[in-house]
């Protein structure tokens, strides 16, 4: 292998690790894939929307009560407002069932937390129509990513309840994007993302932004001083032919 193009392969390398340990920021948040507005269930005082928030769903093949693939499905807004994701072998149910609908969709908030500001739609979510449970534990199990409604300096968290009259709790909260969160599913229930109110375990995302930057203009950087030195190789192979 000649030395450009070992070159190359090394750049290609880097980049690709750069990239990744940006921790898989999604490609609608990238310059010239900006988000559309958020879509409300119930759009705030002064805010107009010509569409509804739509819903995320799947249908799984089941065998021997087992989903044999994965499920990977987000809802239709750009970029999406909810994802979720089935590891295969995941769900069991105990009926003859040979498929299983998994379903994600937007409803009223109702009584909300009231420890932080929601920043997010509810997102209740269905799984049927037998009863599943889960074969996993973290991080080998469903989980489900939400976009913020308005982005914040202070980092979202995810909160769930199983049903409209159980109290809200928090869950461990990953930031996966600039400004989708993610949470592992506790099964059928609703699901929102909180910012914390003063005086709560707040977290800025200031530094994981900041990093990001540095590493992508890295690479950037990396990459254009590999197509230069190219460019200076060829033209000088010219020069002497």
């Amino acid at each position: 292998m000649g030395r450009m193009s070992t070159m190359y392969v090394g750049a290609l390398l880097v980049a690709g690790a750069l990239l990744i340990a940006t921790e898989g920021t999604p490609l609608y948040d990238g310059i010239g894939f900006p988000d559309e507005p958020y879509r409300y269930v119930d759009p705030p005082a002064g805010h107009h929307q010509k569409n509804a928030p739509t819903d995320a769903t799947a249908t799984l093949t089941l065998l021997h009560g087992v989903n044999k693939g994965e499920g990977l499905v987000s809802s239709r807004e750009s970029g999406p407002q909810v994802a979720l994701y089935i590891p295969p072998g995941e769900l069991h149910v105990t009926s003859s069932a040979t498929r299983l609908t998994v379903r994600a969709r937007p409803v009223p908030g109702g009584a909300l937390p009231v420890d932080g500001t929601p920043n997010s739609n509810v997102y209740e979510l269905d799984l049927g129509p037998a009863p599943v449970t889960f074969s996993g534990s973290p991080p080998n199990v469903p989980n489900i990513s939400l976009r913020e409604a308005v982005y914040q300096s202070v980092l979202a968290v995810m909160e769930y309840r199983a049903t409209e009259s159980s109290p809200w709790k928090r869950l461990p909260t990953q930031q996966v994007g600039r400004d989708v969160f993610l949470g592992f599913v506790q099964g059928p229930g609703q699901y929102v993302l909180v910012q914390p109110g003063a005086g709560s375990d707040q977290r800025s995302r200031d530094r994981g932004s900041n990093r990001q930057l540095v590493l992508i203009l890295g690479a950037c950087v990396l990459i254009l001083g590999v197509l230069i030195a190219s460019m200076r190789g060829i033209s000088r192979r010219t020069q002497q032919s």
